[in-house]
């Protein structure tokens, strides 16, 4: 199964990262721009199982079409967003200027892939960075 990781700003993506790779999982990083730490692409580089991805803030189709590509059908998210990034530099894609309906537009964009339309799972971190990580599901 290929995982797909949300990653924010600190080291807790790198830890969900070392998690899902001792559990033999590819992963393929969505890594915000303006918060991730570059060195993800040093360790994609080493590692054949990580694939990384750069996207900003609010590219929600991007970051739907990208885990679609890649075959992720589970992913977490990892790592701070810091509100001046979400309130300041966010430049939203069709699909958040457009919602669908029912969709709760105060949701922020990761979380909003999980919305039935998207045919992804966002999974609690908490749950792959457990003492137990081979109950994540």
């Amino acid at each position: 199964m290929t995982l797909g990781l949300i990653a924010g700003n600190g080291r807790f993506p790198f830890l969900l990262l070392d998690a899902a790779r001792a559990q033999g999982q590819s992963v393929v990083i969505a890594a915000i721009r303006e918060e991730t730490d570059p060195e993800m692409d040093r360790r994609a580089a080493e590692d054949d199982g990580i694939t990384v991805h750069w996207l900003s803030l609010g590219e929600l189709s991007r970051l739907i079409e990208l885990f679609h590509k890649e075959g992720v059908q589970k992913a977490v998210m990892a790592g701070q967003v810091r509100h001046k990034q979400i309130f300041s530099s966010i430049r939203p894609d069709w699909r958040l200027a457009w919602p669908p309906a029912g969709w709760d537009s105060k949701l922020p964009w990761p979380i909003a892939a999980n919305h039935p339309w998207t045919r992804l799972a966002v999974r609690a971190s908490c749950r792959m960075a457990c003492a137990r990580p081979a109950l994540w599901v």
